[in-house]
């Protein structure tokens, strides 16, 4: 299974979003031939430990996006994403994939991809900032 990973730090309770695009010059090959993006969490660090999933999966199962198959359009850039992966309980690690399950021969590039951590913490800062605002504002009118 031809394809690629990395592998980060991460704690329990921690959201991330894979996307990407990926094209196929021609079409793969029939039967269980499909190119994608997938996540998955791990119980040590390093991706070393227990395959943990997500919380959206069970154990031991990413979270993978829409394939890239027989029936994708060649010759397009086709968007990719995974959808929100939440870290399970135990998690120290997860890694992100391309992958390409090539049982007929294929062909499937991937380019900008991009994992970002739901939400942003500079976007639950700015929210948190605004409602302390607007709680003193309020405590301020009285």
């Amino acid at each position: 299974m031809p394809g690629s990973f990395q592998t980060l730090s991460t704690v329990a309770g921690n959201s991330y979003d894979l996307t990407g695009f990926a094209l196929t010059p021609s079409a793969p090959g029939g039967g269980n031939t499909f190119g994608g993006l997938q996540i998955t969490f791990f119980s040590g660090p390093n991706g070393t430990g227990s395959n943990l999933g997500t919380v959206q999966t069970t154990p031991g199962n990413a979270l993978v996006s829409n394939p890239v198959n027989a029936s994708s359009p060649t010759g397009v850039w086709i968007p990719l994403d995974t959808g929100t992966a939440t870290a399970p309980a135990g998690s120290q690690s997860l890694q992100v994939f391309t992958i390409v399950v090539d049982q007929n021969p294929a062909n499937v590039y991937f380019d900008d991809l991009s994992l970002v951590q739901v939400p942003e913490p500079s976007s639950f800062a700015l929210a948190a900032l605004g409602a302390l605002g607007l709680f003193a504002f309020r405590r301020q009118r009285k």
